[in-house]
């Protein structure tokens, strides 16, 4: 069987317009007759198939060896890249005009296909503002506070990012906080992140006990699981908070407490 473009358009047609004679038509065999050759009619129930084609980004081989940073923060970039938590050393070439134009202090438009990378457009100078704050201004970053916000369209792209920030600056391996650390500063505290859609809780700042006991008891049921290759799927999909003692957080939100 072929797979090609043309062979799989003709077989979803087909099985289509099997369909429609079945359930419409079986009865009628004077009327399927009649509408035979109307339902393979181009317009009726499909057009030609549209190929698009999507281009080639530019990529830079070894790019944080050569991006145009502080030294510091270089090796920061190659030693997330070097751990395997999603950055990647051969970025495309504008990722690396966006992460260089936005720790300059330069605002940022980024208009780019799909799959060119655009979460690393806004991803990456991200973590290279933690970086810098905790780094150059430690006394400002022992403080919490917002230093970023992102909003998005819909709410399946936010449950999307949420999982990549969960495998990067919350890797179960503490991977991220040794370079983190080792970076910026053996005292520095661990950024922080939160999800805010309706799949959050609750809003406000106002605890309600009976909704962390819920969330607690069906994180508590998934992690208690027997299923352990269906558990590290989750949280190799960052489908689980990021807590470096999940047990203890589990046993505070039974407490209506947020630790």
């Amino acid at each position: 069987m072929s797979y090609g473009v043309n062979s799989i358009h003709e077989k979803l047609c087909a099985e289509l317009e099997n369909y429609i004679r079945a359930q419409y038509f079986g009865k009628s065999p004077l009327l399927l007759a009649a509408l035979k050759e109307k339902l393979r009619a181009e317009g009726v129930l499909h057009r030609e198939p549209y190929i698009e084609s999507s281009p080639a980004y530019k990529t830079v081989p070894n790019g944080f060896s050569t991006i145009n940073l502080p030294d510091w923060l270089r090796q920061f970039f190659l030693r997330l890249g070097a751990a395997g938590l999603g950055v990647y050393l051969s970025p495309f070439k504008h990722q690396i005009q966006a992460l260089e134009a936005t720790t300059a202090g330069r605002d940022l438009f980024v208009a780019t296909g799909t799959g060119s990378g655009k979460t690393e457009c806004f991803m990456l100078p991200l973590l290279s503002k933690l970086a810098v704050e905790a780094h150059d201004a430690p006394a400002m970053w022992s403080q919490r506070g917002v230093r970023a916000m992102v909003m998005y369209p819909m709410n399946a792209l936010v449950s999307d990012q949420i999982g990549r920030l969960r495998r990067l600056i919350g890797d179960s391996d503490q991977k991220f906080m040794e370079i983190f650390r080792d970076v910026c500063g053996a005292d520095v505290r661990r950024p922080q992140f939160g999800m805010y859609t309706g799949r959050t809780p609750y809003p406000g700042s106002k605890t309600d006990k009976t909704q962390d006991r819920q969330l607690a008891a069906t994180l508590k049921s998934i992690i208690d699981s027997d299923d352990k290759d269906f558990l590290s799927r989750l949280i190799a999909d960052g489908k689980i908070p990021s807590k470096a003692h999940i047990a203890q957080f589990l046993a505070a939100l039974e407490d209506g407490r947020h630790v």
